[in-house]
């Protein structure tokens, strides 16, 4: 993204009005003879978007009022009066900016047909045939993209194949690219990169796709944070996947270990040394962008600070029972998106308690599903979108693999988000446990707990007596 957001609200504006008044950046503060937020009702009054933005090309500062009906119905495009490039903004298809090509061509490869053009000069409103209503993506050009901190685009909804037993994975990304996926989750550890190898190599060469239409990612095993065994990590996954970069490549957890006589123990290699061996992968051209997994707000400033190459992506547990919301907020203070694991639940974990909530089960949850006439697993994929962080549901099955795609035909209401954000549960069910007997008692704990970088805050202190 070539500008960065300072503000954005609705706001009530006394008539009369014109889409060009000035406004000034510094807040949104109102110019001169121009109330900026007038309080009272009537005709007299006018509600407009304004958003202040700071153009990163030229490091200009500025501001642009249009329409509420324009931001939800339309496009928005923003022209920085200082180098002239075009920034756009649309209420569901998110952010995004080019200043090379026409604004029509952009919208036509994403799928979308122009139908009226308004106020075009210098900034204004595309309207666009399919209203307020999102069609499904058939491409990778229509699959709704987050600009990572790299310049490449990642598709806000890939298939997870964590689970996903050898045998059945190849179908399954078969099946996803033929459904529309363009972005797959792997990792070494899932033991099932092989396979998934084998399905895109058959997608390439049927021509289903090519490999530039394809979002790949995978991760570092926690074995192998030592700097030294970083590329030759990285060497195996490429090999396995039959491909000669990743997309995308993370460090899985920030709990390294050294495997020893059958044992593992604390790895002491600091997770910034193994990021500066990561960033070695991308002046490489082996990856073209890099990220981290299941690490906490203080681990993420840690890499955040002697990065010479941006954090693209914090990899994290998050589904309405677990929102993430202060993570996310601190993710994206960064300019680093999120990838949502688990966004359904992960009742089929192999250390699943038995009497465990169960998600997908949740009567709220399927009291909102019920008024969009969809799933529970629909609502809370497109609960990640809305907040616009990518999503990977995980599935063998092919029914279930073409619904979980089949979210971009509605938008969950502001109302129903805040029930979903604050559901009143924090249950993390992604962290692997053992059972231990304390006090006559057999006790489920976390198993990396005395790892000095255990990520989980909560659950350091739920255990706080056993460290």
């Amino acid at each position: 993204m070539n500008f960065r957001v300072n503000e954005i609200k609705l706001v009530r504006f006394s008539r009369p009005f014109c889409s060009r008044t000035p406004v000034t950046p510094d807040g949104l503060k109102a110019p001169v003879n121009q109330p900026l937020e007038t309080k009272g009702t009537g005709s007299d009054m006018v509600e407009r978007m304004l958003i202040a933005f700071t153009c990163t090309v030229c490091d200009t500062r500025s501001a642009r009022s249009f329409s509420k009906k324009s931001y939800e119905e339309g496009v928005v495009i923003i022209t920085c009066p200082g180098c002239k490039s075009n920034h756009l903004i649309a209420d569901r298809l998110g952010w995004f900016d080019d200043s090379s090509q026409d604004v029509t061509t952009i919208l036509k490869e994403k799928g979308e047909e122009v139908v009226h053009i308004k106020d075009a000069d210098g900034g204004g409103t595309f309207q666009l045939a399919s209203s307020k209503k999102e069609s499904k993506p058939s491409s990778k050009s229509s699959v709704p993209c987050l600009k990572l901190a790299s310049g490449y685009d990642m598709p806000i909804i890939g298939l997870g194949t964590w689970k996903s037993k050898p045998g059945k994975v190849e179908a399954a990304v078969k099946k996803a690219i033929e459904s529309g996926y363009r972005h797959i989750d792997c990792a070494a550890i899932y033991g099932n990169e092989v396979e998934v190898g084998a399905a895109l190599k058959a997608c390439f060469d049927s021509k289903i796709v090519t490999r530039e239409e394809m979002f790949i990612t995978s991760k570092l095993w926690n074995t192998k944070h030592n700097p030294k065994d970083v590329p030759g990590a990285l060497d195996k996954t490429l090999k396995d996947l039959g491909l000669e970069y990743l997309d995308l490549y993370l460090i899985h957890w920030p709990t390294g270990f050294i495997e020893k006589d059958g044992k593992y123990l604390n790895d002491p290699t600091p997770n910034t040394d193994t990021w500066m061996a990561m960033e070695k992968l991308v002046k490489a051209g082996k990856v073209r962008s890099i990220g981290v997994s299941n690490f906490n707000k203080a681990q993420v400033d840690q890499i955040v600070k002697i990065a010479s190459v941006k954090v693209s992506v914090n990899q994290i547990e998050s589904n309405p029972f677990i929102p993430q919301t202060q993570l996310i907020a601190h993710c994206k203070k960064h300019g680093i998106h999120i990838t949502a694991y688990s966004p359904l639940g992960s009742s089929d974990r192999p250390w699943a308690a038995k009497n465990e909530p169960l998600l997908l089960e949740e009567k709220t949850l399927n009291e909102i599903a019920k008024k969009y006439k969809k799933t529970a697993a629909h609502v809370c994929i497109r609960f990640q979108i809305e907040r616009g962080i990518v999503v990977i549901p995980k599935s063998v099955t092919p029914s279930r693999i073409e619904a979980n795609f089949d979210v971009f035909d509605f938008k969950i209401s502001s109302e129903d988000m805040k029930i979903l954000e604050s559901y009143g549960k924090f249950f993390r069910s992604c962290v692997p446990v053992i059972e231990k007997v304390i006090g006559g008692k057999t006790v489920r704990v976390p198993m990396f707990l005395k790892h000095p970088e255990f990520p989980f805050e909560e659950l350091l202190e739920q255990f706080k007596d056993l460290l």
